[in-house]
């Protein structure tokens, strides 16, 4: 008897457990689906604004503006004055073929679908940078929505989706390339790294990421993507090969360096000196000596199996190596979050200083990219800033990425503790 007693109060428990996972899951489901509602939301907002006639995605339109060019048999580097905001078309001639479905839309609807596909790109990932980190003891299915409300917050993220840049795009795709796809060893590894870099210059960087860490077939596989996209347009329109000898050294042409929504090396030392004509040249320098950094925290995050963080610092060097990384561009700093989580999770367990200094770089971190802020440059800014705070203003994430990966390369070589995960 006590037997059969035993046998109905475990059977009572798995009945309990089983009803009692089964009002979670709808929970669950709300949780992990909300954000593939917000793509809904801006394809609202799209139609409402073409009704309407609003003036929305300055930059999409530039790039809706450079394929309808490029259809017409008209290169985008000789006209000016392209969309709302009458800028120049300064991406590589493969990114105009790439943006043709653009130029059949009107404006406000190609907003609308670069918009909802950031919104998607994000949740993706984050999504991928989460099952990536050594160590992660939070719900996927919670933290994953969770994380992209925060990000959604951060300046970079939520500038790129307004304006409808496509920047969240591209960092996903070299995120699931480098993290998913070539991690497991896929016959399409490199394939999209080389589609964002023929999108965009600076994701070439991650070309040498993947040489560095034993990927060569998918180096090789990116380049040559990147190569065919460009030659198949040069076949298309030759005339665009101008953009190779002559339009991609004009940055100018992007925009003034020494404006403050530039966090490059080139914008912070042209700020320093006054625009000095030599600026260049110095960044140039500067970079090549912090490519040796890069190069040391991209073996040592990657020999660790900290392939996101590996990740993160060579896109953050590629920002920085780059003439010209407006605000914007620096959406690199999600996956960076997602590493320093996962960091606060181990740190945690410890009670001495490590535990706190975790919080408070995360939380400096997210201070500095969820801040907007405009310093005036002029002759007269000494006089409303003090050189210090001007400079510390004027290179809020450019000092912030070389902080972290001095703080990175600094940290101790302990082996990396093998903490829980949930899996979804």
């Amino acid at each position: 008897m006590g037997s059969d007693l035993a046998v109905t109060v475990t059977s009572t428990r798995d009945v309990a457990a089983v009803a009692t996972g089964i009002r979670r899951r709808p929970r669950r489901a709300l949780a992990a689906s909300w954000p593939l509602a917000l793509p809904l939301v801006f394809l609202g907002y799209g139609l409402a604004g073409w009704l309407r006639g609003w003036a929305l995605g300055a930059d999409s339109s530039v790039y809706r503006a450079g394929a309808a060019l490029l259809l017409h048999s008209h290169s985008p580097y000789v006209a000016s004055g392209l969309g709302y905001l009458r800028l120049s078309f300064t991406y590589p001639p493969a990114a105009a073929l790439l943006f043709i479905p653009l130029a059949i839309l009107p404006a406000q609807l190609a907003w609308a679908v670069m918009a909802a596909a950031s919104a998607l790109a994000l949740v993706l990932a984050i999504r991928v940078a989460v099952a990536a980190v050594p160590y992660w003891r939070l719900p996927a299915a919670w933290s994953t929505p969770l994380l992209t409300a925060a990000m959604l917050c951060l300046v970079p993220v939520w500038r790129t989706i307004a304006l409808g840049q496509v920047n969240v795009l591209l960092m996903a795709m070299v995120t699931v390339d480098v993290l998913a796809v070539t991690a497991r060893g896929s016959r399409w590894g490199g394939l999209l790294t080389g589609v964002a870099a023929a999108v965009k210059l600076v994701p070439l960087i991650f070309i040498p990421h993947l040489l560095l860490t034993g990927k060569r077939t998918a180096a090789a596989r990116a380049l040559a993507v990147f190569a065919g996209l460009q030659g198949l347009t040069l076949a298309i329109a030759a005339r665009d090969s101008a953009y190779w000898t002559s339009y991609v050294f004009q940055t100018g042409r992007i925009g003034a360096a020494q404006q403050p929504y530039n966090q490059s090396l080139d914008g912070l030392i042209t700020r320093v000196t006054g625009v000095a004509p030599w600026s260049a040249h110095a960044a140039w320098l500067a970079g090549a000596a912090l490519a040796v950094l890069a190069a040391l925290l991209v073996l040592r995050c990657h020999r660790r199996g900290q392939d996101v963080a590996a990740l993160c610092v060579t896109a953050c060097f590629g920002l920085l190596l780059a003439p010209v990384s407006w605000m914007p561009c620096w959406v690199w700093i999600a996956p960076a979050l997602i590493t320093l989580f996962s960091w606060l999770q181990v740190t945690w367990r410890d009670a001495g200083w490590e535990r706190w200094a975790g919080v408070g770089a995360v939380i400096a971190v997210i201070a500095v990219f969820a801040s907007t802020y405009s310093v005036p440059i002029s002759e007269q800014r000494h006089r409303t800033l003090s050189p210090f705070w001007f400079f510390m203003l004027s290179n809020p994430y450019v000092l912030t990425a070389i902080a972290m990966a001095l703080a990175l390369l600094a940290s101790n070589s302990r082996t990396t503790p093998t903490c829980p995960r949930d899996e979804p």
